[in-house]
């Protein structure tokens, strides 16, 4: 107020006051924050959409060498040449074998069961879960070029085994294989 008048410097001024701290609607308090945020967001989800699409392409066609963090072409890897400078492109490859002699184990089609060679035969013949070990379980895994830890368990045989089962022993990195009237035949590794 005006010390000199009855009117305040500007009549206006106190319903101007309240219009300005009038509360917001909820339309209003929508479009000020809930629309950036939602705007963040969409942009977010798309960059990490578009981040996944470029690693599963990547993956797709291109290896990454981990130490010395490139790329090579996904045809670089196995091929038997380090390319990778550690060799990591070569690492957990199957190894190739010569085809004479011819393996001696193998794991079936359907339930990734281990088999094994009978020379005298010339039959396969699913491995006994019987008193088969974790040395043996390894041994049949390097045979068949794999230098991981074994994994191996039970399975049930049906009436749609078609192999004969027999018991499989060891004896200095050689298969065993004891047939069914109990007569012992050597696998060479």
């Amino acid at each position: 107020m005006d010390p000199d008048s009855d009117q305040p410097l500007n009549s206006r001024g106190a319903r101007n006051a309240t219009s300005l701290h009038k509360a917001r609607t909820p339309l209003e308090n929508f479009k000020k924050v809930g629309v950036p945020i939602i705007a963040a967001l969409l942009s977010l989800a798309t960059i990490i959409i578009m981040a996944v699409l470029i690693k599963v392409n990547l993956d797709k066609y291109y290896f990454l060498c981990g130490q010395s963090f490139h790329f090579i072409s996904r045809r670089q890897v196995c091929d038997g040449q380090q390319d990778c400078a550690l060799g990591e492109d070569e690492q957990h490859c199957v190894k190739n074998f010569p085809d004479d002699p011819p393996e001696a184990v193998r794991l079936s089609k359907d339930r990734s069961t281990l088999q094994v060679l009978d020379p005298t035969t010339g039959n396969w013949v699913s491995a006994c879960f019987d008193n088969f070990t974790e040395a043996l379980a390894r041994t049949a895994c390097g045979q068949m070029g794999y230098d991981s830890k074994p994994m191996f368990r039970a399975v049930k045989i049906g009436p749609e085994q078609e192999l004969e089962v027999a018991e499989i022993t060891e004896n200095n990195q050689e298969f065993q294989v004891q047939n069914l009237s109990g007569l012992s035949l050597k696998q060479q590794q």
